[in-house]
């Protein structure tokens, strides 16, 4: 069995959503030969999930000095932080507005590259390796990556859970000195690596266009699949029929507007879907919930709150349909794949994706649509209501588990491995 250092400050207890992936790749690369030594972060202030750390796999040494801060605190678990009212303070709207637009291109973690090379030279110490996994979240692990490469000679493999310098999204907001930034320490980040591995496919074509002096082999897309051991919790709830549920958070790319707008729209329909109510499990903006005012809905959205994501699949189970909104082809949101895991049709809103739209018909049940286009949805809630759209199988669902993708980033561990020495 072959090793592989993970260099992944995000990775449970922590409970934001980018410590998944790391955690499904963990408990998954070993079918295929691959085992994870993990430097990971932990700090008072962020939030903690016990029961995701309980799913790491036992044999998985897990060292949490990346920054050098103290142990998760018992006040930041998930059930702690329940009914928290969201700062809106002006220190808040300043630290979200500099978020937004980068103005410290690699974040707060770059402060902690001596630290964590330090944390990872000692686990390389104890723990040899074959090959150097950085994982963005967040970007500044992409460059203790590939310094510790460069010092060691180590096979690098990038992951970029969201893409970097190309982001559509966050490159509309980006301030001039943070495009500069970008494009420099990501170059040196894909020059280092054997590997990078995106996401889409459209993100991995978007980097062939950047960088035509690399192979195209070196950039590799993969699905980040589900896995529904994460998800195997019981939930005592219930969802009224007809139901329409969006399991998930709101915020600057996320918004309510699309699924407001499609209620507004199913309401007047005369049709099945015309008494669909809205569950969210987090609250929209007051100015989404001032247009669900506006248009007559607001008392259509029921607001369950936050809920375990361990008890997610008993939850999506429970709903007749599910909804989601995916803002860009860059990305595919990480709840689409725990939609698959389920049985129930899914409706997404966003912009056109060829991808995600091919996903959908080989796993069945499922349709994604432009926002312009509700007249389609309506018509697809409605066939759901009706019976018309039989449950999704779990054997067709089943190419897009994590189990099945993690042959993909093997093959590419292989690869890097077999590329030799970095530097």
């Amino acid at each position: 069995m072959r090793r592989f250092l993970y260099i992944s400050p995000f990775f449970p207890p922590n409970q934001r959503v980018g410590a998944l992936a790391p955690l499904k790749i963990v408990r998954h690369l070993p079918e295929y030969g691959w085992e994870a030594v993990v430097l990971a972060d932990q700090a008072p202030d962020i939030p903690a999930d016990p029961q995701l750390a309980g799913l790491i796999p036992p044999r998985t040494p897990v060292d949490r000095g990346y920054s050098g801060r103290g142990p998760f605190s018992p006040s930041t678990t998930a059930e702690a932080r329940r009914g928290q009212k969201k700062k809106t303070g002006l220190i808040d709207r300043i630290s979200r507005w500099a978020a937004e637009r980068d103005v410290l291109p690699i974040g707060d973690y770059g402060a902690y590259r001596k630290i964590a090379l330090s944390a990872a030279r000692r686990l390389l110490e104890k723990h040899p390796c074959d090959l150097i996994v950085a994982q963005s979240t967040p970007v500044a692990a992409l460059l203790v990556g590939r310094e510790l490469a460069l010092e060691t000679g180590l096979p690098l493999v990038s992951l970029f859970a969201d893409p970097w310098r190309c982001c559509e999204l966050r490159n509309r907001k980006r301030l001039p000195h943070t495009w500069i930034a970008n494009a420099f320490h990501e170059r040196r980040v894909i020059d280092a690596s054997a590997r990078a591995i995106l996401y889409t496919e459209r993100c991995r074509d978007d980097y062939r266009g950047l960088y035509p002096h690399r192979p195209p082999e070196t950039f590799v897309s993969f699905h980040n699949g589900f896995d529904r051991d994460l998800q195997a919790h019981d939930w005592v709830g219930s969802l009224p029929s007809p139901s329409l549920l969006f399991f998930g958070t709101f915020g600057n790319v996320i918004r309510a507007e699309p699924l407001i707008r499609l209620l507004a729209r199913a309401a007047r329909s005369g049709g099945p879907s015309s008494g669909l109510r809205l569950f969210v499990t987090h609250s929209p903006s007051e100015r989404d919930m001032a247009l669900a005012a506006a248009l007559g809905v607001a008392e259509r959205i029921t607001i369950i709150g936050h809920q375990p994501y361990a008890a997610a699949q008993a939850i999506l189970e429970k709903a007749d349909v599910l909804v989601e909104v995916n803002s860009t082809a860059q990305r595919i949101v990480a709840k689409t794949y725990d939609y698959l895991a389920s049985s129930r049709p899914i409706l997404s809103v966003g912009p056109e994706h060829p991808e995600l739209a091919r996903i959908f018909a080989e796993a069945g049940a499922a349709l994604h649509v432009g926002p312009d286009e509700l007249v389609k949805a309506v018509s697809f809630l409605d066939d759901c209501l009706a019976g018309a759209i039989p449950p999704r199988s779990r054997v067709a669902s089943e190419k897009f588990s994590f189990r099945a993708q993690a042959q993909v980033i093997a093959d590419a561990f292989d690869a890097a491995a077999a590329h030799g020495r970095t530097g």
